[in-house]
């Protein structure tokens, strides 16, 4: 899970790598007590490039303040894969009433299996 975190004073060369590992490719923007602040994708950081943005600029004005995500008590109501289809998203942050990021959903989810034991499996970071 911490692999797609990204804390939102890091640099663009910090999300590049932090990118480059992560299988979603996207990255989940927190501040300091892990509260959902926006995702930013290999998109958001090629943008930022193109407008003269330099490694060591800060994410700060180049995520995506206005995300998808579900919280935890929400979740079964919500079909997911249509969401996924509809929004054409990478992944999904599950967070808890405060807004703290407590897990994730890929898109590349299995329903039957990823989704359930995710469900039933929710942790704290």
């Amino acid at each position: 899970m911490k692999n797609i975190l990204i804390k939102k004073n890091s640099t663009i060369l910090e999300t590049l790598v932090k990118l480059q590992s992560s299988q979603s490719k996207c990255l989940i923007v927190i501040n300091d007590q892990n509260v959902l602040l926006g995702t930013i994708n290999d998109g958001d950081v090629r943008r930022a490039i193109l407008k003269s943005a330099k490694l060591n600029f800060k994410i700060l004005k180049y995520f995506n303040k206005k995300c998808y995500f579900v919280r935890k008590d929400k979740l079964s109501q919500i079909d997911i894969k249509e969401k996924f289809k509809k929004l054409d998203i990478n992944l999904i942050p599950v967070v808890d009433k405060n807004k703290k990021v407590i897990d994730f959903i890929p898109s590349t989810f299995n329903k039957k299996k990823i989704l359930i034991k995710k469900i039933k499996n929710l942790k704290l970071l």
